[in-house]
């Protein structure tokens, strides 16, 4: 299937696409630079495909599993990723401003140099993750699991750490 034909299927239907990638396992996903603004991908398997520059701004992806994708330099501004599994996904550099993370699975994602300004991470799991030299102001990381997460040169000015214990 060409580039261009898995495009069409993952935005029409994602039922059907996720069919086609159980009865094709060993087919390379390249999705490099596709436009899927806007698009309803929720429980869409897209994991280990390469999303390079991919445009998501405002995508729905919920529950959908991108573990060990490449998705550098990807635009995720606004995108709902409600409990996807991006762990060990790829986001260098990634634009992820005002993303909905809530209770993701991001442990061991490398997201360096990535921006989340603003971000959901409420309940998020990024133990292990990469988040050096990441532009995380205002993002929000509640709840979140960040043992083990590299913050190294991370820009941190109004990001919120705050326990759900913190609370009562």
């Amino acid at each position: 299937m060409n580039k261009q034909r898995m495009i069409e299927l993952l935005k029409t239907d994602v039922l059907a696409w996720n069919e086609w990638r159980a009865g094709n396992p060993d087919v390379v996903i390249d999705l490099s630079g596709a436009d899927l603004r806007d698009a309803h991908l929720k429980g869409a398997h897209l994991g280990y495909a390469y999303l390079c520059g991919a445009h998501l701004e405002d995508a729905t992806l919920i529950s959908a599993n991108l573990s060990s994708a490449n998705l550098r330099d990807a635009n995720l501004r606004y995108a709902t990723c409600i409990e996807a599994n991006l762990s060990n996904a790829y986001l260098c550099g990634a634009h992820l401003e005002d993303a909905n993370l809530e209770g993701a699975n991001l442990s061991s994602a490398n997201l360096s140099s990535a921006n989340l300004r603003d971000a959901n991470l409420f309940f998020a799991f990024l133990y292990s993750a990469n988040l050096s030299r990441a532009r995380l102001y205002g993002a929000d990381f509640t709840g979140a699991n960040i043992e083990g997460v590299d913050f190294s040169t991370a820009y941190l000015e109004g990001a919120k750490f705050t326990n759900q214990e913190d609370k009562k």
